[in-house]
């Protein structure tokens, strides 16, 4: 039976191996006879393999391969070859035919009924989900703070928890029980909704913290006992990394595990493991509180996808046959949905949620909503949208909203930055204003300011009306004659970007106190009544800001920013808050802030946000990739520059070792100081005095002695708001 009845993928993706098939049969008779049986091996249910010699070593049905007893179950009495379709057992000599659609190849002989083509090739693609046509509910039985893992089967939806694993009806969510033990590495192979888990050879569960996986384990739905071992090929490692370097993804007959980047695709039936040619990092990806996210993997066109849930919502889909990215849908506000997983019998999607969202209610829901979802046999398009195309290319659209399927299949949104609302191709959000066939932004436009056709000239933005850009640039950062401070014992370790008020650096500690400092020289650490994770100057002005959410300050666990606050740097009192233009979705602990001279320019997943910080008017830009250090709190802090028109960008690289400018027009990158900066997570500029700021964790070359938590200051040359040059 090891390796018979398997089907030949296509090629045309990252995998092609012959996948073996453990058939319902198959199962029953090692439920029966005490023996699990994994396609190419066979285990004793505590899981010792049974090695082997020879075939003397084995089982009489067996035989020895690799130093294993392999099982011959399911071949047929006699000789000779056959082919037939559809699937059979018997006894016979020559020649058998089942009945049953779809054609086969085997050697042994039978006769027997079948269903199906043999093992179809896996097809599974999502293509809508109705996000805002949910049925959340409360958990009614306690299973402990949930930990992101889930599930779906046959009946019932599953969710892990601390404790144990919270079991729901998959059709009402609302009828909810308890299985025991918690199952930290439960998936679902959603070919038929079976429940799986990652497991050790010994027989036990992988739990959150285990390094390694070496096999899986199929568990009873209704007692979460397990069944049957499939060992691995390889064991896979790295799962205790945590975070978001971790990732399970459940899919037709295979699960695809993610470590750091590297893909491992395993065959379910056989344990088989390859690894794909193409890494896909988990960018941005919402964490869970176990060792790791979740999500669904799709096969369609020959290549493999890996679809998550991004910290600012967007559900994501990674090609890894190409590449690409692609958002399938947006959650109006996410929440902290970290996990979730399809149903494609039911063409449901199901998730978990605890904190906040888009979904009221208590603090552990689970959901579900419509979804249209394509599988090998067809596509099932959820109520509200419409299939488009003839196969194999066809898919569910919903053209109430897509801009290339607007109102009906043939009917594309062609101008500039139109959407689709309601089935018509309309400017709306902030492309508001259609300027001849397009639809802009007359508040950031420069060729369009304030009305179509107005145009400002290169020293000029647009701010709903063009207005003289002030200078910032850098042209040299100095490393000698620099000064330092020690702030530990008033504010410990750096939370995040620095600050600059009038004539004081302003840096926040995760000792809950922030502390001012005078610009020159440093001689005193005086603690202001604020803690805050998120601290903007205008470099213009030298004025300090911060970020409110839901009418109090930003922290590290924010994902949607409101509004605009001064800050007395005195008193750490807050000023009249002004409201952002547009809020901005920013995702936790994935945004890096730039200061600049009367704006300041926010980099997120979500785009580029430039932010007025005297009116609190956002202007949108697509996403910019830079790798700057980031902070403990997942933020980076740095200097945006305004020169010859064009705007450019300055932060601690990611290696810590070197100051970088990245021009945003094209990416452009030049070093403006190797000087070693002792893993600093920030810079910002003086331009009164010419000098620029670092708070490193630790010693840095800028300084010859301790350097640690401290604010270290040192000349710079600098064209400044008011043509100021530093010394």
């Amino acid at each position: 039976m090891c390796g018979a009845g398997g089907s030949q993928r296509d090629g045309g993706g990252p995998r092609g191996y012959a996948r073996p098939v453990i058939r319902p049969a198959l199962l029953f008779f090692v439920l029966q006879v005490g023996w699990a049986i994994s396609g190419c091996s066979v285990m004793s249910l505590t899981g010792t393999p049974l090695r082997c010699d020879n075939d003397g070593a084995c089982p009489d049905t067996d035989v020895c391969l690799q130093g294993i007893c392999l099982p011959a179950i399911g071949e047929g009495e006699g000789e000779g070859e056959g082919e037939g379709e559809g699937e059979g057992e018997g006894e016979g000599e020559g020649e058998g035919e089942g009945e049953g659609e779809g054609e086969g190849e085997g050697e042994g002989e039978g006769e027997g009924e079948g269903e199906g083509e043999g093992e179809p090739v896996p097809f599974l693609r999502i293509d809508t989900i109705e996000l805002n046509d949910c049925t959340v509910v409360q958990h009614t039985a306690d299973n402990g703070d949930d930990r992101g893992g889930i599930a779906i089967g046959v009946d019932d939806l599953f969710d892990v928890g601390d404790t144990r694993i919270l079991r729901a009806d998959a059709d009402v969510l609302t009828t909810q029980g308890i299985l025991d033990p918690r199952i930290d590495g439960l998936f679902s192979d959603l070919a038929d909704r079976s429940l799986w888990a990652l497991s050790d050879l010994d027989g036990s569960f992988f739990t959150s913290g285990d390094g390694t996986t070496e096999a899986l384990q199929l568990v009873d739905p209704v007692t979460g006992l397990p069944v049957l071992m499939v060992p691995l090929s390889r064991p896979i490692d790295g799962l205790n990394n945590g975070g978001t370097a971790v990732g399970i993804f459940a899919g037709v007959s295979t699960v695809a595990v993610v470590v750091s980047g590297v893909v491992h695709l395993v065959d379910i039936a056989t344990g088989l493991v390859t690894v794909s040619p193409r890494a896909a990092p988990l960018d941005f990806a919402m964490p869970c509180e176990s060792f790791a996210v979740r999500g669904v993997l799709e096969t369609f066109d020959g290549q493999d996808h890996l679809v998550y849930v991004t910290a600012t919502g967007a559900i994501t889909r990674i090609s890894l046959g190409s590449g690409q990215r692609t958002v399938i849908e947006t959650f109006a506000d996410v929440g902290d949905i970290c996990s979730f997983t399809v149903d494609p019998v039911r063409g449901r999607f199901f998730f978990h949620v605890e904190q906040g969202s888009q979904y009221p209610g208590g603090d552990e829901r689970i959901g579900s909503c419509p979804a249209s979802l394509c599988t090998g046999a067809g596509c099932a398009c959820a109520a509200g949208t419409e299939l488009c195309g003839a196969p194999p290319t066809a898919a569910c659209v919903a053209t109430d909203r897509d801009v290339d399927h607007c109102g009906d299949c043939n009917s594309p949104c062609t101008g500039d930055n139109e959407a689709c609302v309601g089935g018509a191709c309309v400017c709306a959000g902030a492309f508001a204003t259609r300027c001849g066939d397009g639809c802009t932004n007359v508040g950031t436009d420069e060729q369009n300011c304030g009305g179509c056709n107005t145009v400002c000239d290169a020293s000029s933005l647009c701010a709903g009306e063009c207005t003289p850009a002030p200078t910032l640039f850098i042209e040299n950062l100095g490393t000698t004659s620099c000064q330092t401070i020690s702030v530990q014992t008033n504010a410990g370790a750096n939370r995040g970007p620095l600050g600059l008020a009038g004539d004081r650096w302003v840096y926040s500690g995760y000792e809950g106190a922030t502390v001012a400092i005078p610009t020159g020289p440093l001689d005193s650490v005086t603690v202001i009544g604020i803690a805050a994770d998120f601290l903007l100057t205008d470099l213009g002005t030298q004025s300090l800001f911060t970020f409110v959410c839901d009418d109090v300050l930003c922290d590290a666990n924010s994902s949607r920013l409101e509004a605009l606050a001064p800050v007395d740097a005195v008193t750490g009192s807050l000023g009249t808050a002004v409201p952002l233009s547009a809020p901005i979705v920013v995702g936790f602990f994935n945004f890096d802030v730039f200061m600049g001279a009367g704006r300041v320019a926010l980099s997120a997943p979500t785009g580029l946000f430039f932010i007025d910080l005297a009116t609190g008017f956002v202007e949108q830009q697509a996403p910019i990739v830079v790798s700057p250090a980031r902070c403990d709190q997942g933020t980076a802090g740095g200097i945006l520059e305004r020169s010859g028109g064009e705007d450019f960008v300055v932060f601690v690289a990611e290696n810590q070792e070197r100051v970088v400018r990245v021009r945003l027009r094209d990416g452009e990158t030049t070093t403006l100081s190797n000087a070693r900066l002792g893993s600093a997570c920030n810079v910002l500029l003086d331009p009164t005095l010419g000098r620029w700021a670092i708070a490193p964790p630790r010693s840095t070359e800028l300084i010859g002695g301790d350097a640690t938590r401290s604010l270290i200051s040192c000349p710079a040359d600098i064209i400044g708001p008011a043509d100021i040059v530093g010394p």
